[in-house]
C-alpha cells in the first residue's frame, strides 16, 4: 500500500508540475500563480509532508537512465511545496530573495510559515534579502 501511495502522489506531482510550467511559459504572474495553486485541490494519498517534500524531490532531482526527467529548481520546488501544503497550514507563504555572488544576483525561493523558514536551510534569510511575500 505504501508503494502505491508512493507511486500516486508522484504521478500527482508531476501533474502539478505540467501545470506550473504552464503558468511559467505563459508569463503569469507570480502573485496570480500562487492564487491559483492555492485552489487546486489536492490528494495527496495519505502522505505526510515529509514523504511530500521526499517525492517533489524524486521527480525534480532523479536521474532515469543517466538522464534528468524534469530541471529541478528552487521555484518548481517551492511552488509544488506551496501547492500541497498551503492547504494544511493557512500562514505559508512563498518568498523570494536575492544576493549577490561573485558579481552577479543570484535569486532564490523558498517557503516560509509565521515568517520561519519551512523545509529550507537556516542559512537562507542570512544569505538572501527578501524582495516578496506572496500569499494565495
Amino acid at each position: 500500500m505504501i508503494i502505491l501511495n508512493k507511486i500516486l502522489i508522484r504521478i500527482e506531482i508531476m501533474i502539478y508540475l505540467a501545470l506550473i510550467e504552464t503558468l511559467f511559459f505563459f508569463n503569469i504572474s507570480l502573485r496570480t500563480s500562487v492564487r491559483i495553486l492555492k485552489k487546486i485541490p489536492v490528494i495527496k494519498f495519505h502522505s505526510n509532508d515529509d514523504r511530500i517534500v521526499s517525492s517533489i524531490n524524486w521527480v525534480l532531482y532523479k536521474k532515469l537512465l543517466g538522464l534528468h526527467f524534469f530541471v529541478g529548481n528552487c521555484m518548481r520546488y517551492s511552488c509544488l511545496l506551496y501547492l500541497f501544503l498551503s492547504k494544511e497550514y493557512e500562514d505559508i507563504s512563498l518568498s523570494i530573495g536575492v544576493k549577490k555572488e561573485n558579481g552577479r544576483i543570484k535569486a532564490h525561493c523558498w517557503l516560509e510559515k509565521c515568517s520561519k523558514l519551512f523545509y529550507e536551510p537556516h542559512t537562507t534569510k542570512v544569505n538572501y534579502k527578501k524582495l516578496g511575500e506572496f500569499r494565495g
